[in-house]
């Protein structure tokens, strides 16, 4: 059987996938400091839901590079970026219809709304199928879709009333544009040989190339 060549290595897509998450990490710091509450341990106790974050989303973006798809052009990019943005809606129309959610004063408060962050798993894993066509892929991109959720704090319904939450799914739909434009391109700092790769494979076929 010949070697699978794969368009970049794993960890380059990982690196991809904790950069974009440090790009909503930083955007949802900086709404939180200036219009809920001025606390800089936001950025710190984020730091936590970056690597799961960043873990999932890049295992997602390497399943749909695997797949042929999501080259490293800036529509890709906006496209995912925006396709993620999606699936925060579910849990923004149960935040209209039922909010808005009382400011959380503690972690039990907090944990009994985190249920709302699962309403995104069915969006993620409807982009990952129509990447990948796979359950793998779906399932990918369906928990990076939650880590992402649970990143924002489990949900962002309750954060300062309704009109807090709308601005804040608003702010969140630049951030999102600019982490997929970051989750798709970087790959395009990859090596030009490493083990799989087609210009490795290239060389180990061709007598006249030393390795």
């Amino acid at each position: 059987m010949d070697d699978i060549q794969v368009p970049e290595p794993w960890w380059l897509n990982l690196a991809a996938g904790m950069a974009a998450a440090l790009v909503g990490l930083i955007s949802f710091g900086v709404f939180h400091t200036i219009w809920i509450l001025d606390v800089p341990a936001v950025f710190v106790e984020g730091l936590l839901f970056v690597v799961p974050a960043g873990l999932t989303l890049g295992w997602a973006i390497r399943l749909a590079r695997l797949a042929g798809v999501l080259g490293g052009t800036l529509r890709a990019g906006v496209s995912v970026g925006f396709l993620l943005w999606l699936s925060l809606v579910p849990y923004e129309v149960v935040g209209v219809l039922w909010g808005p959610w009382p400011d959380v004063g503690s972690v039990r408060e907090g944990l009994s709304l985190l249920w709302l962050a699962f309403l995104g798993f069915p969006v993620g894993a409807l982009l990952g199928w129509f990447l990948t066509t796979s359950r793998y892929g779906a399932a990918a991109w369906g928990l990076a879709a939650l880590a992402i959720h649970f990143m924002l704090g489990g949900t962002i319904a309750f954060f300062g009333g309704r009109n807090t939450m709308l601005g804040l799914f608003a702010w969140l739909l630049p951030t999102h544009l600019a982490a997929g434009v970051v989750l798709v391109g970087v790959h395009r700092l990859r090596p030009q040989r490493y083990p799989g790769s087609r210009e490795a494979a290239s060389a180990d076929h061709d007598p006249g190339v030393s390795t």
